[in-house]
């Protein structure tokens, strides 16, 4: 594979989107060389070094891969450029995830037409797909908002706010009908009927209580954060995996769920847990058994 095709795959999967906001903001690429400098191919392979050298997310005179001190821009603006540009996989934004920034929220009091109901369009995909889940998925997406701290701060501000939107009456819970009325406004659920959606709300509200908490709509978003990229699941393997031997024994997987809110479990034990993830009955849950279990298409959502 020649250097420019590697240079082509690995760019386009890295860095497309910060790459065009940081041109719309700043009127310059981050990763430019002078063509005239480096003409033909040399120009590829100069893109390439730089690109592998990342992008600095400092502020400073001149022009390159970091923000020039003479271009002003909002402390949100650079905070999403960096999540964009990380070369760490796992902290990198998803499309939804930056749709979700407080740079688009707080950008235009005018609702843009993914935001029609207040509620963003990663909260909405992340209550839809839940549907789906299967009981190891359920209680590893609680331990993963509850122990691992999988989300920032103003991610969790946004949970909080959707909960807010969806407590119509604020009494700190989220009954049924708040919940249909909400979710059928959306256009993602546009033509779903009002039994759908109440058996939608019967497997969000994981302790069985009729009402949703925000623990459970943050297992949810959680769940679907960290599904969709590969790199995210992995890290969330290692911590399971606390030997790091590459498997996640019975008591390794009793020790993640020591603390864990009782209602979050549901009904499950953790043998039922195992049983459910080790396909090949060995006792333990392997790398390829946990990706399975949690990611089972293996596509980012």
């Amino acid at each position: 594979v020649s250097t420019q095709s590697t240079w082509k795959q690995w760019y386009q999967r890295r860095v497309h989107g910060g790459v065009v906001m940081f041109v719309m903001l700043f009127g310059y690429p981050p990763f430019y060389v002078d063509p005239q400098e480096h003409p033909g191919r040399k120009e590829a392979k100069a893109i390439y070094k730089l690109i592998v050298k990342g992008f600095h997310p400092i502020v400073k005179d001149g022009y390159g891969s970091y923000f020039p001190k003479k271009i002003r821009v909002s402390a949100e603006a650079k905070d999403l450029i960096q999540r964009c540009l990380t070369t760490e996989l796992a902290n990198r934004v998803t499309a939804l995830e930056a749709l979700d920034h407080p740079w688009f929220k707080n950008a235009s009091n005018t609702k843009l037409q993914h935001f029609n109901t207040g509620i963003p369009e990663l909260h909405i995909k992340a209550f839809h797909n839940f549907r789906t889940r299967n009981e190891f998925q359920q209680v590893a997406y609680a331990v993963f908002a509850e122990k691992f701290s999988v989300m920032g701060p103003d991610q969790k501000k946004s949970v909080q706010t959707t909960f807010e939107k969806l407590d119509v009456d604020g009494d700190g819970c989220v009954d049924r009908e708040e919940f249909v009325t909400q979710m059928s406004q959306t256009e993602l659920f546009q033509g779903e009927s009002s039994k759908e959606l109440h058996e939608l709300f019967c497997q969000l509200d994981i302790d069985g209580d009729g009402t949703l908490n925000i623990k459970e709509l943050m297992t949810s978003v959680v769940g679907n954060m960290v599904q969709a990229r590969q790199e995210r699941l992995w890290e969330q393997f290692q911590r399971f995996d606390t030997s790091s031997d590459g498997f996640i024994s019975r008591q390794e997987l009793a020790e993640a769920l020591e603390g864990l809110e009782p209602g979050l479990l549901g009904n499950n034990t953790v043998e039922d847990l195992l049983q459910t993830a080790d396909a090949d009955n060995d006792g333990q849950i392997s790398w390829e058994e946990f990706l399975e279990a949690l990611d089972p298409t293996g596509k980012d959502l």
